[in-house]
């Protein structure tokens, strides 16, 4: 099974929706996903009226989500390299979360599923070659675990706890389908 990454993109890019500004998310400003904190990163003034603020948030468009998303995210993180079950739900992670945070709960769930890691949030080929015989429902529910320490620790995010959840469960596999 190969999955694409445009394929993994355009389910990505659905469930970030598009332009947002809650004063509560701590990213910030978004469109596709895309954070100010991203374009500013990158020098990225999309109107090029000589500064990077919310205007230059509106204006992100697929074109520039993809190329950040391949050049920020995908690539770094090695997506391509770990199980193909696991590629969609471990990019949405890399974005939601970074990507040692999404390589620290894919430690954990392929520790659950018996294998001997180090929980370091670094993507190694130990860690690329567990996620080979890691089941894609621990994975999901070692994210469910990481959004509700999230919640415990900042109570102002509980806002999100219903959408993070519902976000994760999008990956849950039905056992009896299967």
């Amino acid at each position: 099974m190969n999955i694409l990454f445009e394929d993994i993109l355009i389910d990505l890019l659905r469930r970030e929706g598009g332009f947002v500004n809650d004063p509560a998310d701590r990213g910030g400003a978004t469109n596709l996903g895309i954070t100010i904190g991203t374009l500013k990163e990158h020098g990225l003034d999309l109107d090029g009226d000589g500064d990077i603020d919310i205007d230059d948030v509106r204006a992100v468009h697929f074109g520039v989500a993809k190329k950040l998303y391949r050049d920020k995210y995908y690539q770094p993180a090695r997506v391509s390299e770990v199980n193909p079950v696991l590629q969609p739900i471990y990019f949405d992670m890399v974005v939601n979360h970074g990507q040692r945070h999404a390589v620290r709960i894919l430690q954990k769930a392929a520790n659950a599923c018996g294998h001997d890691l180090t929980v370091d949030g670094l993507i190694g080929p130990k860690t690329i070659e567990a996620t080979k015989a890691t089941d894609l429902n621990r994975v999901v529910a070692y994210r469910i675990l990481f959004f509700a320490g999230i919640v415990h620790a900042k109570k102002s995010q509980e806002k999100f706890w219903f959408g993070w959840l519902k976000r994760s469960l999008e990956f849950w596999e039905d056992e009896q389908a299967a």
